[in-house]
This record gives structure tokens, C-alpha cells and sequence, in this order.
């Protein structure tokens, strides 16, 4: 006999209570779902496919790395693997930011892969692995925080290997700390340029879309501001801009969505307080500076689009450039 909606509720509801944001089908089964019961609410939405037999509350999904991260869960809890949680599938489990799309496979360590290898649904890299680099987080064994930012500033580009490192340290961990993850990983290629990438990174950085400007700005041969400088605007308030460009007494604010959108960010504000807000705060700071110039993420992500922004706002070349 076909389940009733009210029957099928109840079982996901059920199911969902373990809280680990992954729901095997297993975990569907034992509160009596079948398969096709699964099937309407994957098709009503209620639940995202991770991989076959597992899936996620679509409400736990509302991001790209959220869903990568639960497969990742999802890979580990029916693959029983025995291998270290690696690269992308590490960076989801430590929360990094990922500039660029999220894979669709687990990514591991294994020694005695030859040059990395690949199953459908599992990516295997070859690598030095001691267990002083390996950690568990939430009962996976997984690269610790600074070997994820070695292993994945030699992969990435150089905007996106810039903000995973620029993140791990505002978590606290010093270039040093990463320098020697590097080491001990005996990087076989892309040594010299994971070097500088650690060496550019700065903890100052408030979040990704800032660090990729700051990454854009150096690669294309501008200036690098200093960042979160600290004014006393006209009204007596205290405020520490994006980036600074002293010999110019140049503002650059980098605006991300979030700002205007996300509870941690906006305190419950409607969006047109916050504009509101932004402009008198801009308003209170522009006697203050030479020119105030303000970008958002679609200017940055674009390297034509932005070294045109910056070319057009007399952004600071560097000497020889």
C-alpha cells in the first residue's frame, strides 16, 4: 500500500532527527520509506540526491559547499574508506572558501597512487602523509587546516589559493605553519609558486571577495593597498576601510552580496537601511581621502573586467609595470 503524505513527513522527519545532514537511504528505510516514497520527495523537493543511496534536506543544502560537503560525508559513511580526506573534500570539512565550482568527487590521499588516479567517484592524489598532518573532524579522518592550504595553493588559481590561505590565517595559524605543511608534503611540482602564494597571504583580509581583489590588484600589476586602515570619519566614528592606497589617499571598498543579504552581516536590517547606512557612512569618510572608488564581486571575478576598472579609476601601478 502507498504511503500518505502525512506517513512519508513523518518518516523524513524521523530520519532527520540524527542531525548529521546526511540521510542514507538506509535512514529513510528504517522509518519505513520506500523507494518510491523517496522519489516524491526528491521530486517535491523535500530532499537533494548526494550520490546513489544518500541523500540531504534541501534546506541543508542552500549553498554549493554545503552539498559538497555533506556528499563528502556521505562518500566517507558508504565508501568505509580507509584513506585521508584531501584537497577540495578537506577544504569543505575545514570550511574554506572556494573561489570557482566545487568537484563532483571525493578527494583523497593515497601513497601509492602514480600521479593520482581517479574511480568515478573517488580522486586519489599521490602524496607524503605523516600523521602529524592528519586530523579528525567530526569522525572523518581528514588533511589538518594547514596541509589542505599546501596541497591546495599548488591546484588552485592564484585568486582562489590567495583566499584559502588569507582564511586559514585569520583562524590564527602563521605562514610559517603553512610553509612547513608545504615542506612535508614534498611537493613534486608547483613548489615555488605555493611559496609566494603563502608569503602574499594576509589574516587582514575580511573574506574571500576581498582577497581575491587583493590578489587580482598584485597580479595584474598594481599597487597592493594596506588594508583595514583605521579613520575617525566627520562624525567622531571610528571606522577601518577595505583598502587604502597612502601615497594616493585612495578608498577602495570591495561591496559583497552578503553584506546586504546575510543575517550575520545585517543584524536583521532590511537591505535599504544598510545601503542607507553605507552611504552616510561613505559620505562621512570622502573629506577625509582623495577619491573613494567601490567594486563588487562580478567586477573582481572577471580579470579583463577588472584591470579595466582598475585602469579606469587611476588605480597605483607598480614602478616598472
Amino acid at each position: 500500500m502507498a504511503l500518505s503524505d502525512t506517513q512519508i513527513q513523518d518518516g523524513l522527519a524521523a530520519a532527520t532527527l540524527r542531525g548529521d545532514g546526511v540521510l542514507l537511504f538506509s535512514d529513510l528505510a528504517e522509518q519505513g520509506l520506500t523507494p518510491a516514497a523517496v522519489g516524491r520527495l526528491v521530486r517535491g523537493g523535500a530532499l537533494v540526491p548526494l550520490r546513489r543511496g544518500a541523500y540531504a534536506p534541501t534546506a541543508s543544502v542552500a549553498r554549493p559547499s554545503d552539498r559538497y560537503r555533506l556528499f563528502v560525508r556521505a562518500s566517507v559513511m558508504l565508501g568505509d574508506l580507509d584513506r585521508i580526506v584531501s584537497h577540495w573534500s578537506a577544504a569543505a570539512i575545514h570550511g574554506l572558501p572556494l573561489i570557482g565550482s566545487w568537484p563532483d568527487a571525493l578527494h583523497v590521499i593515497d601513497p601509492d597512487a602514480r600521479g593520482g588516479s581517479s574511480a568515478t567517484l573517488v580522486r586519489s592524489h599521490r602524496g607524503a602523509l605523516s600523521e602529524a598532518a592528519v586530523e579528525a573532524r567530526d569522525g572523518i579522518r581528514v588533511t589538518t587546516l594547514a596541509r589542505t592550504v599546501a596541497d591546495m595553493v599548488r591546484v588552485l588559481t592564484y585568486p582562489a589559493a590567495v583566499a584559502m590561505v588569507d582564511d586559514a590565517l585569520r583562524r590564527g595559524l602563521v605562514h610559517a605553519d603553512l610553509l612547513a605543511a608545504l615542506e612535508a608534503a614534498a611537493p613534486r611540482y608547483g613548489r615555488a609558486r605555493a611559496v609566494r602564494t603563502i608569503e602574499f597571504g594576509d589574516p587582514r583580509a575580511a573574506n574571500a571577495g576581498e582577497s581575491l581583489s587583493r590578489a587580482r590588484i598584485h597580479e595584474l600589476g598594481y599597487v597592493v593597498p594596506d588594508l583595514q586602515v583605521p579613520f575617525t570619519d566627520t562624525r567622531g566614528d571610528h571606522r577601518d576601510v577595505d583598502f587604502f592606497w597612502h601615497s594616493m589617499r585612495k578608498v577602495g571598498e570591495f561591496d559583497g552580496i552578503h553584506k546586504y543579504t546575510r543575517a550575520r552581516y545585517t543584524g536583521g536590517s532590511p537591505p535599504a537601511d544598510i545601503v542607507v547606512r553605507e552611504k552616510l557612512r561613505e559620505d562621512a569618510l570622502r573629506p577625509l581621502v582623495d577619491s573613494f572608488d567601490r567594486w563588487v564581486w562580478a567586477d573582481a571575478i572577471s580579470r579583463e573586467r577588472f584591470e579595466r576598472y582598475l585602469r579606469e579609476h587611476r588605480m597605483p601601478r607598480r614602478s616598472g609595470r
